[in-house]
Parts: structure tokens; sequence; C-alpha cells
């Protein structure tokens, strides 16, 4: 039998994946620039902070659906989304002005002389303008652009609302072949792989929410689930056979630990959502954007002090908590009010965080 719709409550599990995303990349971060070799052993195995965005990336893949239909009009979705995006990052890009007044240098090509990147970043059209990021973390938010647009046209189309168990199955096939052809199709070795797990952990994020939600069966969803890291092994057979000095042994077990251990991580919260999630979990999951987005500030100037981990990184967490949650408190949570404000309607609104239970499955 079908789920029931999940309800606010049950979906504090959002916030405690969120809260183990944000500290994993504070921690991650702080040890590659205070331990010795770190850097080098994460690049060559697995990145941590990787594998926390891409849990970030998730919760958005099971999130953003579910706001666009419970909002029911994309102007509504974009005006709520830009109000809550826009304001926290204009604080970071705020935050990298005054350490650039101060120090005189980033670590990233642009500077005063550049304001060209820097108006760029300030609409989130770097990506777009071939400009750099004023800081590492942005790149992530062009993926999460991506993602609204893509949901926003099938919102649009009347089709998200139609997605199921088929059309995910159907996705995830014709991704696996699209994967496993280019590379042949073009003659060049593919890439790593990392990048298109992007793709398949906010589609599990989609099956989730459509799970619980009661729009796909737990049957339906077992299988699902196990095609997601068959997918990863099917690509990188084929790639073994054209490409093996691409396609190692230690590439697949890289891309298998890292959606292993994302999924993983979701499927036991998600499992845990009936329970009361602890208060400091849910404390870290309304900060972790502004925690994302304020700790490389933070860590730019502790860097120059050579502190061991064991110093640096209870610093880095104290002092980005602080900052984080000062951006929330004054920065991020009026900005939401407004755009709910904005998007106000005569007629009563469903909140984000609920969904209602559909008439019928989804294809």
């Amino acid at each position: 039998m079908p789920t029931p719709a999940p309800g606010p409550k049950r979906l504090d599990f959002l916030d405690a994946a969120r809260a183990a995303a944000a500290t994993l990349v504070l921690v991650d971060h702080g040890l590659q620039v205070s331990v010795p070799g770190y850097l080098a052993w994460s690049l060559a195995t697995v990145v941590a902070s990787f594998g926390a965005v891409l849990l970030f990336f998730l919760v958005s893949g099971f999130v953003i659906p579910m706001s666009l239909e419970a909002g029911g009009s994309t102007r509504t979705f974009w005006v709520r989304r830009a109000f809550r995006l826009y304001p926290v990052y204009w604080v970071s890009l705020a935050l990298a002005a005054v350490y650039l007044a101060v120090d005189g240098r980033l670590p990233v090509s642009a500077g005063q002389a550049d304001p060209g990147t820097w108006v760029a970043n300030l609409f989130l059209a770097q990506g777009a303008a071939g400009r750099p990021d004023i800081w590492g973390v942005y790149w992530s938010l062009h993926f999460e652009l991506v993602i609204y647009a893509a949901c926003s046209a099938l919102f649009a189309c009347g089709l998200l609302r139609r997605v199921g168990a088929r059309t995910i199955g159907a996705v995830l096939a014709g991704y696996a072949l699209a994967c496993a052809a280019k590379p042949l199709v073009t003659g060049r070795p593919p890439s790593p792989g990392d990048a298109r797990l992007v793709v398949l952990v906010v589609l599990f994020g989609l099956l989730a929410h459509r799970y619980l939600a009661g729009r796909v069966s737990r049957r339906a969803f077992g299988w699902l689930s196990a095609a997601f890291p068959a997918v990863v092994v099917a690509v990188w057979g084929v790639h073994r056979l054209r490409f093996p000095e691409v396609a190692t042994a230690g590439n697949l077990a890289r891309l298998l630990g890292l959606l292993g251990a994302v999924m993983g991580a979701f499927l036991a919260l998600m499992a845990l959502r009936d329970r009361r999630m602890p208060g400091w979990a849910l404390w870290l999951g309304h900060r972790s954007y502004p925690i994302y987005l304020t700790h490389p500030f933070v860590l730019l100037v502790l860097t120059p002090f050579d502190w061991p981990a064991w110093a640096l990184v209870p610093v880095l967490a104290a002092a980005t908590l602080v900052l984080s949650d000062l951006a929330h408190r004054y920065v991020e949570r009026p900005g939401m009010a407004l755009g709910r404000r904005l998007t106000t309607r005569r007629r009563e609104v469903a909140p984000a965080a609920a969904e209602p239970v559909p008439a019928r499955r989804a294809a």
C-alpha cells in the first residue's frame, strides 16, 4: 500500500539532512587547510564535502517539485526562491568585498579591477558570463538554478505532477544510455563521473518524495532505489571497455561510495521521520544555507594563523555558527517572509512543506 502523504512535522528529517551536509562541508574544508596531506588524500579517494553537497542536491530534488506543486504557480515559486536564495548570497559577496578591502586579495581571479566579475556574481550569472566564482562554493548554486528551471518547465507544461515510478524508471534508463554512449560517439575519454551523480541524487530525491506522498508503491521504490547504483555500474562497465585508463576500479569504488553514502544517509533519516528530530539538528538545518555561504570567509580569515586541526576546526565552527545565525535571523528569515507576503493570494495556499494526497497514482 502507498505510504500516506507526509505532513510538515514528518519532514523535519530534511532539516536533519541539511544539518549533516552543512556540518560535513564545514569540517572537511577545515581539515583541508589544517591537516598536511589531507587534501591530496581526499582528492585521490573521496571528497567528503562533495558528498555533502550531493546530499543538499538530493534534498532539493525532494523539496523543489513539492514547493512548485504546493505553491500553485511558477511565479510564486520563483519569487519565494529568489527571496530565499539571494539575500544571504549577497551577504557572502559583501563578506568577500570586505576581505578584499582589508587584505587586497581573494583566492579567485577577481579583484577591485575586475568589476565585470563582481557584477556577474551579483546576479549569480557568472557561469553564463564565463566569469569565475567569487567564492568556490558558488558552483553548486548554478546546479541549483538548473534544478529550479527544469522542474518549473515540467510544472508549466503540466507534466511534473504526472511523474511517477514508470517515468522515473524511463528517465534513469535514458540517462544511463546517454552517459554510456557519449564518450563512444565523441571518441573522447569520459569524465571521472562525479558530476553525473548530481543528476542521479536529484532524481532520487524526487523518487523519495513521490514515495512518501503515496504516488509510488513500496515495491517500486525499492526496485528503483536499487537501480541508481546499477546505473553507475552499467555506465562504468561500458566506459571500461573503451577507456580502461579512466574507468578504473578505484573510480567505480569512489562513485559507488559517494552515491551509497548519500542515499543511505537520506534513507536512514527518512526511516526515522516519525521520530522527533534533535533540536540542535533542526537549528543547524535552518541555518545550513548561511553556514554553507559564510564559512569560506571565516576559513580564509583563519588560514594564515596556521593552526592545527584541533584548534582551527572548533574555532571555524564557532565563528561560522555565530555569523550564520546572524545572517539567518536578520537576512534570510526576513527575506523569506517578504517573499511570502509578495506572493500571498486571496485564496488559501497550502504551505510548501505539505503535500496533498493525489487522487490517483502518477505514471
